[in-house]
C-alpha cells in the first residue's frame, strides 16, 4: 500500500468481517489495515469512524511503531483494551485533531526514546510520548484505567501543545521514569481532574508549564 497515496477507506473494506483479536491477526488479514495502524494512521485513513471499539491489547515495536494517531478524519469516541509501544519514536497516542473522548482500560505506556517515525509519508523526528495533543489537536475527555507512564529517556508522558484536554481521569498516575523525563508538560490552560491525579517523575520534573 501507497501510505503517500492513502484516502477515506471504510473499515470493512479494509479488515472485512473477521474481528481480529492481535495485530498479528490484522496483519494476516488485511496488510493495508495493518499499515494503517503501525503508520499511526488509524483515523487518517478513514472520513468518519464514530466509535472504534478496540477490545484486545495493542502492542507495537521498533523504531517509530506509533499506537494511535487521529489527525485525519472524524472520531467520536476512541476505545482501547490498552496501548503499549516499545522503540524510539514511538508514540503511545497523538491527537491533532478535536477528539471527545479518549478511554484506555488499561495501561497506555511508551518504552522509547526518540526516533525517525512516519507522518504522512515523511519521516520526522519523534519522541515516545505516552499521550500528545498537538496544535490544532484537543480531547473532552481522557479516561484510563491503568498507568499513563514513560520509561524512555527524555521523553514527556503527557504533552499539551496547542489547545486543552477539558477533563482528564487516570486511575493509575501518570509518571516517568527514564532520565531526564517529565511527567506533565502544559502550554496553557488547565486540565479538569488533573490535580487529583498522582503524578511522578524519577529524574526530571513532574509539571512544566510554558
Amino acid at each position: 500500500m501507497n501510505r503517500t497515496e492513502r484516502g477515506p477507506r471504510t473499515y470493512e473494506s479494509l479488515i472485512g468481517s473477521r474481528a481480529p483479536e492481535s495485530l498479528a491477526d490484522v496483519r494476516a488479514i488485511s496488510p493495508d489495515m495493518y499499515d494503517a495502524l503501525i503508520d499511526g494512521a488509524f483515523a487518517g485513513a478513514f472520513g468518519r469512524l464514530d466509535n472504534p471499539d478496540v477490545q484486545a491489547p495493542v502492542q507495537t515495536f521498533g523504531t517509530g511503531a506509533r499506537g494511535f494517531n487521529v489527525y485525519d478524519g472524524v472520531l467520536e469516541h476512541a476505545n482501547f483494551e490498552s496501548i503499549v509501544t516499545d522503540g524510539d519514536g514511538a508514540t503511545g497516542v497523538q491527537v491533532s485533531k478535536p477528539l471527545p473522548v479518549l478511554e484506555i482500560k488499561g495501561d497506555l505506556a511508551t518504552e522509547g526514546g526518540e526516533g525517525l517515525s512516519l507522518v504522512k509519508g515523511v519521516q520526522m523526528k519523534l519522541q515516545a510520548v505516552g499521550l500528545s495533543v498537538k496544535p490544532g489537536g484537543s480531547i473532552g475527555k481522557v479516561s484510563i484505567g491503568g498507568q499513563l507512564r514513560t520509561s524512555g529517556a527524555k521523553v514527556v508522558t503527557l504533552e499539551v501543545e496547542d489547545r486543552e484536554i477539558d477533563q482528564i481521569d487516570v486511575a493509575g498516575g501518570i509518571s516517568a521514569t527514564g532520565a531526564g523525563s517529565d511527567a506533565v508538560h502544559l502550554s496553557h490552560g488547565e486540565i479538569g481532574g488533573l490535580d487529583h491525579t498522582t503524578i511522578s517523575s524519577a529524574a526530571g520534573e513532574q509539571l512544566v508549564r510554558a
